[in-house]
């Protein structure tokens, strides 16, 4: 694309992407290389302290709990470590990624597991997205055996001609029920939020059932919000769902929808133009009807319900942020509004 390949070398050897040099000046850009390489030590350590403790606390639990410091269980399945392994290795913490992946080769074995039913959604994103990304980082085959034991246990969630997935899965069981109190009511988000996944398994397995799984929810969730960028937060029905009530948000129950929008064009090479014809239609939306102003001069995204404004900032739309940096580095130049990078940067 235009906005990353053309860049003017630097005195140092180092090149910036020429989108940059029209913003700041070379001396700026090697500032804040500089800061940033001072924040990824600080990164790196207090990862490397979080292992430690982890490790000596609760290893092969899923977390150390926060206020307690003793083993705490929730899928029972080491999560983790699961989860962690592609952070430790995009920081360079080669000895505490060797000990997870001789975890995960000797104990994590699914159909052995203590398992209850929990959320598919993040099992989805927290378990398999955490060996296909130790996959897509190192490509040895182990993880991707993993996450095809565990992609074919996930894909219980779907009742027979169900177009979207129950809520809850029991691993081990390979069994899914939805959540009571749902009825049949569905989170946009957690319905749209296992295509990344499931569709880089089928590429990699050669299988396609996973993605024929994961894109029959998606094209469920738009089949049902036809010309409208921003979507329902909750959907009502597994079958032909369509938009239950009126809550937009890019907080809870709305936000991984939006990502998965953008990283499904991205993921196949930008081929798939309706992911991108949405996203960009929900993102003029979002900065026409949410993006607001408080009055002591921050920004923030709100909310609507019913049509109306709600002026609440939900942390799980900290995201934001980023995904508009992504689609602003990663598409061509004038795909993406300039102006979204003043957006995101505030």
């Amino acid at each position: 694309p235009e906005n990353v390949t053309f860049s003017i070398p630097q005195s140092d050897g180092h090149s910036y992407p020429a989108r940059w040099l029209q913003r700041h000046s070379p001396a700026e850009l090697d500032a804040s290389r500089t800061k940033a390489a001072v924040w990824a030590e600080e990164v790196r350590e207090a990862a490397r302290h979080a292992w430690n403790g982890y490790r000596s606390q609760a290893w092969g639990y899923d977390q150390v709990h926060p206020k307690r410091g003793t083993p705490n269980t929730w899928f029972n399945l080491g999560l983790s470590i699961v989860e962690g392994m592609d952070t430790l290795w995009l920081l360079g913490l080669r000895q505490e990624f060797s000990e997870a992946e001789q975890w995960v080769e000797e104990h994590l074995v699914f159909q052995e597991a203590k398992t209850k039913m929990d959320s598919f959604f993040e099992a989805t994103i927290r378990l398999l997205g955490g060996l296909l990304g130790a996959h897509a980082l190192t490509q040895r085959p182990l993880f991707l055996r993993r996450a095809r034991e565990l992609g074919d246990r996930l894909i219980s969630a779907w009742p027979a001609d169900a177009d979207l997935p129950n809520a809850q899965v029991d691993i081990a069981a390979n069994a899914s029920s939805h959540i009571a109190w749902r009825g049949k009511s569905f989170s946009t988000a957690e319905v749209g939020s296992c295509q990344l996944e499931f569709r880089y398994l089928s590429h990699h397995t050669g299988d396609p059932t996973y993605a024929i799984f994961a894109d029959r929810a998606f094209n469920a969730i738009l089949a049902a919000t036809p010309d409208k960028g921003l979507v329902s937060a909750n959907l009502m029905g597994n079958r032909k769902p369509v938009e239950q009530g009126s809550i937009i948000t890019m907080g809870a129950h709305g936000d991984s929808y939006y990502e998965y929008l953008i990283k499904q064009y991205l993921q196949t090479s930008q081929t798939e133009g309706k992911y991108l014809d949405k996203w960009k239609l929900a993102m003029d939306e979002m900065m026409q009807r949410l993006v607001k102003r408080s009055l002591d001069g921050y920004l923030y995204v709100a909310k609507e319900h019913d049509g109306k404004t709600v002026h609440e900032f939900d942390h799980l739309s900290c995201f934001i942020a980023g995904m508009l940096m992504q689609g602003l580095h990663e598409l061509p130049q004038g795909v993406v509004p300039e102006g979204y990078m003043d957006v995101a940067a505030e």
